[in-house]
């Protein structure tokens, strides 16, 4: 399982990674960046909190009404609330609201449910792509792949846990 974290001790880690870097880490630059996003819905959000000055956007161009208007004439055009991949703004909707389906309730449309997987069926899946593709999944092979990553901490240690060879990264010679 995946490590949790409490809200002070991400804060803690990112008051410690902006001392070592002597500015505001950015997501990337966050081992637990996930974690974080979880936790506070955004990474200036995030900073925010922690007391640091959160970094300028690229995403930051819209305003909420304006999201919530672009969804939903996207939902009009559609007959049907928008999937996060049909929607252009999507990492703006994500940053101004915390996550896609946050944006769908506040612009009065309706979420899609969030695939919940157990353990089981993560391995099945595993031992499923492993017999079709006749070689031991790589991240890439599996819709899943979040899910196995969240749930298990890492995907090596699903496919260990699945009873499968661990994949190993090439290295080039530089």
């Amino acid at each position: 399982m995946s490590r949790k974290y409490t809200e002070t001790e991400l804060i803690e880690l990112l008051v410690k990674k902006a001392a070592e870097l002597g500015r505001s880490p950015s997501s990337k630059e966050m081992p637990q960046r996930l974690a974080i996003l979880r936790c506070f819905g955004s990474h200036n959000k995030a900073l925010e909190i922690a007391g640091l000055s959160p970094h300028e956007s690229y995403y930051q161009k819209y305003t909420k009404d304006e999201l919530i208007r672009i969804l939903q004439n996207k939902a009009e055009e559609l007959g049907r609330s928008p999937k996060f991949k049909e929607v252009p703004q999507r990492q703006s909707i994500v940053n101004h609201f915390g996550s896609f389906n946050n944006a769908l309730r506040t612009a009065g449309l309706t979420p899609y449910p969030i695939r919940r997987y157990t353990e089981e069926e993560l391995i099945n899946a595993l031992k499923d792509k492993a017999s079709e593709l006749g070689r031991t999944p790589r991240t890439r092979d599996m819709r899943c792949r979040d899910a196995i990553r969240n749930h298990f901490g890492s995907f090596n240690k699903a496919l260990e846990l699945a009873g499968l060879k661990i994949n190993k990264k090439k290295r080039r010679n530089t």
